[in-house]
């Protein structure tokens, strides 16, 4: 039924992939766990999530070349075995106890209806303060990205991103990252202006994950100050 898509960059995932099976095994529900690493630098990080492979429903791809955030994510949309997509960042971790029987109730209600959708479960931070050197990040996520549902809504294909995205295998297949964006940003936005093209529906839940990522001050600012360039 579900195939979770998480791309891996020197981040280790071993407490998000053992928390989204548990909560499959809870459900009883037919999913697999597929990780692509693009090319992690940290062989340490590498080791330890290439050895998650050893459950059943985890499948472990190893990239030792970089390709980039587009064609990652469109590869493992390639080779899921599973009509249901969940994608997320590797930088991600569960937050609610039920995150994967919201995203299967919906899919059972709109199944039927035969439209195409994408739904996205949103984001959220910690609500203890990190370190100064990273504190940044936190407040401006904290206080742009943090967002109920209601009020994603209001613009449903501006607050795109695929941090925490369930589209169906179909959809995706018409409507692909960008690769030729291999550079920060951008590519999150050009997606979503495809499925507005193309008619697809897209829908907020409050189905958030913790955006546990939070990039050095210096870094953060820098890929700021580099969007900005991109925009003029």
């Amino acid at each position: 039924m579900l195939s979770i898509l998480i791309p891996v960059y020197n981040v280790k995932v071993k407490t998000l992939v053992n928390d989204l099976l548990a909560q499959a095994h809870q459900l009883n529900v037919t999913c697999e766990l597929v990780l692509e690493d693009d090319a992690s630098t940290d062989a340490v990080v590498r080791a330890e999530n290439a050895r998650l492979a050893s459950a059943d429903e985890v499948v472990y791809i190893q990239n030792e070349q970089n390709k980039g955030r587009s064609k990652v994510r469109n590869h493992l949309a390639q080779v899921a075995r599973y009509p249901y997509l969940i994608f997320m960042d590797c930088d991600a971790n569960v937050c609610r106890p039920d995150y994967l029987s919201v995203y299967i109730q919906h899919i059972q209600s709109r199944s039927s209806s035969g439209k195409p959708f994408v739904v996205l479960g949103g984001l959220c931070y910690r609500e203890t303060m990190p370190d100064e050197y990273c504190r940044l990040r936190w407040i401006y996520g904290r206080d742009r990205e943090q967002k109920s549902a209601v009020q994603r809504n209001l613009s449903p294909y501006r607050s795109f991103t695929p941090f925490n995205m369930l589209i169906s295998k179909s959809v995706f297949s018409n409507c692909q990252f960008d690769e030729s964006l291999t550079t920060y940003g951008f590519e999150d936005t050009f997606f979503g202006e495809q499925l507005l093209e193309a008619g697809v529906e897209v829908q907020h839940l409050d189905n958030p994950l913790y955006h546990d990522g939070l990039d050095e001050n210096e870094i953060f600012l820098h890929k700021v100050e580099f969007s900005y360039t991109l925009i003029r």
